[in-house]
C-alpha cells in the first residue's frame, strides 16, 4: 500500500492537489471546516485539558490544507478567549513531494512549532514511540485502510491521547446500510457530474463516469468503511461521545474524546 500512496501522490499531485480537490471533491473545504468546527467550538471543553501547549497530530496531512483549517480557527479564537498561545503540531505523511507543500502552508502561523514526518499509519506507535497529544485529526487518508487496520488505527490513537484529548477525522464512508448505500452512491453520482462538467462534450455519460471514478478509487487502493462500523469501533476501544457531526453524500465527520476525570462535552 505504501508504495502505491507514494506513487500516487507524487510531485505532480502535490502541485495539482489543492485545485483538483476543489474541483471535484464534493464539500470539501465545509468537510475541512467541520472538523475545525467540532473540534475548536462544538467540543472546545477539551481545551480545558491544556496545560502549556496545545499538541495536535495531523495523519495523512497531505498539503496540509486541515492542519491550516484548524490553525486559522484556533488562532482566530485565541484573540478574545483564553487558549495556549503555544502549539506544536506534528504533521504525518507518506508522500514527500505532499508534505512539501503542507510545510509551505504552514510556515505563515509564526506562533507554530511544526514538525512533518514522513510516516506509515500501520506502524503510528512504533514511530511515534512515546509523544501524546490533545487533538488528532485526518482527513480523507484512513480510507487507504482496511476495517481491521482502521480499528487497531483508533485503538492506537486512543492510546496517544492525553486525559480529555479529542479525535475528529473526515472521510469518506462506505455502503453498509440502507442510508449509507444512498450516501455513497450520492457521493460518486456527484464527482463524476463535476468531471462531466469540467470536461463538457468530451466527457463520457454519467453511468461512463461513475464506473471510471469506481475502477480508479480501486486502482488507488481506496477501502472505505460504513459510518456505523466505524462508530462502533472507536466506541469499542475506549472512546466516549462518538459522533458524526457532518455527513453529505458519503463524506463523513466522526469525532470521540478520551474521557479526563473532569471533562464534559457540548453536545
Amino acid at each position: 500500500m505504501k508504495k502505491a500512496i507514494q506513487d500516487h501522490y507524487g510531485p505532480m499531485t502535490a502541485k495539482t492537489y489543492d485545485d483538483i480537490a476543489k474541483k471535484y471533491f464534493w464539500a470539501y473545504p465545509q468537510v475541512l471546516e467541520a472538523v475545525a468546527m467540532e473540534a475548536l467550538y462544538a467540543r472546545k471543553n477539551h481545551l480545558r485539558n491544556v496545560k502549556n501547549t496545545y499538541s495536535i497530530l495531523d495523519l495523512g496531512m497531505g498539503t496540509g490544507n486541515l492542519s491550516e483549517t484548524l490553525l486559522q480557527t484556533y488562532f482566530e479564537i485565541s484573540k478574545t478567549e483564553t487558549l495556549p498561545k503555544s502549539v506544536h503540531l506534528l504533521g504525518t505523511d507518506m508522500s514527500q513531494p505532499m508534505m512539501k507543500e503542507a510545510r509551505i502552508k504552514l510556515q505563515k502561523f509564526s506562533q507554530l512549532d511544526f514538525q512533518i514526518k514522513e510516516l506509515d499509519l500501520n506502524n503510528l506507535l512504533r514511530e511515534i514511540e512515546g509523544a501524546t497529544f490533545d487533538t488528532v485529526i485526518s482527513s480523507f487518508a484512513l480510507h487507504h485502510l482496511d476495517s481491521d487496520k482502521k480499528r487497531k488505527l483508533f485503538e492506537k490513537i486512543f492510546s496517544m491521547l492525553n486525559p480529555g484529548g479529542l479525535f475528529v477525522f473526515a472521510d469518506r464512508v462506505s455502503h453498509g446500510n440502507c442510508q449509507e448505500d444512498v450516501e455513497e452512491g450520492g457521493y460518486l453520482a456527484v464527482v463524476a457530474d463535476r468531471f462531466r462538467k469540467i470536461f463538457g462534450s468530451s466527457a463520457p455519460d454519467l453511468e461512463a463516469s461513475i464506473e471510471i471514478l469506481k475502477e480508479q478509487f480501486n486502482e488507488d487502493g481506496d477501502q472505505p468503511s460504513g459510518l456505523n462500523d466505524q462508530i462502533q469501533w472507536m466506541k469499542e476501544v475506549g472512546f466516549n461521545n462518538v459522533r458524526s457531526p457532518f455527513l453529505s453524500f458519503g463524506c463523513a465527520v466522526i469525532s470521540g474524546s478520551k474521557e479526563s476525570s473532569c471533562s464534559k462535552e457540548y453536545l
